[in-house]
C-alpha cells in the first residue's frame, strides 16, 4: 500500500439517525433553546426583544379604540413609547409606560419633552410584575411574544380591575375572544376586552 495515499484518505461519515430518534433530538434541542431564551428574557423582566410597532398600525388602532381625555393607556414594555406618544398627542389621554430598559425610557422622555407631552406621560423603569396600581388603566398595549402572551394573560386578568378595560396585543394572540383586528404594513393588532376576576 502506498503510504502517501493512506495519509490523504478521509473516511466518509454517514449519519443515519432513525426518524423517531431525530424527532426526539429535535424536541430536546427546542426545549433547551426555550429554556435558555426564558432565562435571558423572562427572568430579566422582558417578554420579548425590543421591536417598535409601525406608526401606521398605531394610528389605525388608536382610531378604532376611540380614546379620549379620560382614557389611561398602559404600555407594557413601552420601549421608546411610540404608542404613548401618539395616543397622548392625538387624543389627550394619559399614558403609563413600563419598561426594564432605562436607555429606551430616556429616549421616550426626551421625545415626550420635545412634543410637549411630559405632563400626560408617566414612564417607569420596572418589571411590570412589580407595578402595583392598575386601577385607572382603561387600555393596555402589549407587544410581546407567543410565550409572553400566555404568561401575561393570567397576570392582566388579575391586575386590571377596571370593568371594560381593553387589551391591544401586537402580532400575537391571547387566549381570549378577539373583538377586533387591525392590520397595517404586515402587522396586526388584536383588540380584546380583558376578563377581570
Amino acid at each position: 500500500m502506498d503510504l502517501k495515499a493512506k495519509e490523504t484518505y478521509e473516511p466518509e461519515i454517514v449519519v443515519n439517525i432513525q426518524p423517531a430518534r431525530r424527532e426526539r433530538v429535535k424536541a430536546q434541542l427546542l426545549t433547551a433553546a426555550k429554556v435558555k431564551w426564558q432565562e435571558q428574557v423572562f427572568d430579566r423582566g422582558m417578554f420579548a426583544p425590543n421591536s417598535p410597532s409601525p406608526l401606521s398600525l398605531i394610528h389605525h388602532t388608536l382610531l378604532v379604540l376611540k380614546l379620549d381625555s379620560a382614557s389611561v393607556l398602559l404600555d407594557i414594555g413601552c420601549g421608546e413609547a411610540r404608542w404613548l406618544l401618539e395616543a397622548c398627542a392625538g387624543y389627550g389621554c394619559r399614558g403609563i409606560g413600563v419598561d426594564v430598559d432605562g436607555e429606551l425610557l430616556e429616549t421616550a422622555r426626551i421625545r415626550a419633552q420635545e412634543r410637549g407631552l411630559s405632563h400626560l406621560m408617566q414612564l417607569q423603569q420596572a418589571d411590570i410584575k412589580h407595578v402595583e396600581d392598575f386601577s385607572e388603566v382603561s387600555v393596555v398595549v402589549f407587544y410581546g411574544s407567543r410565550e409572553g402572551c400566555r404568561g401575561m394573560a393570567g397576570f392582566l386578568s388579575q391586575k386590571i380591575l377596571r370593568p371594560g378595560a381593553r387589551l391591544v396585543s401586537v402580532q400575537f394572540t391571547f387566549p381570549w375572544e378577539i373583538q377586533q383586528t387591525v392590520s397595517q404594513d404586515g402587522f396586526s393588532a388584536y383588540i380584546y376586552q380583558i376578563p377581570c376576576r
